[in-house]
């Protein structure tokens, strides 16, 4: 499995960990209601901010990829045809 294969399955990964954790808050914040016990709404917080910049630098990283793939071939088929 290619580094870029590995980044887009762990981007995959990275969404569905966000989406679990957004799933557990709402519950968590629904619980809370009735338990007075908002320690684990605060955890949930935390992880799902620092799962969410994990996603962020790796799209940024693939989407750096992308670009230099999408302007690399333009720039030499423009060298090419001067």
């Amino acid at each position: 499995m290619s580094m870029t294969s590995r980044e887009w399955a762990e981007l995959e990964y990275l969404s569905a960990h966000v989406d679990k954790l957004l799933s557990r808050y709402h519950a968590a914040r629904a619980m809370a209601k009735i338990s007075k016990c908002f320690g684990a709404i605060k955890t949930i917080e935390l992880e799902i901010a620092e799962t969410s910049a994990m996603r962020d630098v790796l799209v940024s990283r693939l989407s750096d990829r992308v670009a230099d793939q999408v302007i690399a071939p333009a720039a030499t088929a423009a060298e090419a045809n001067s």
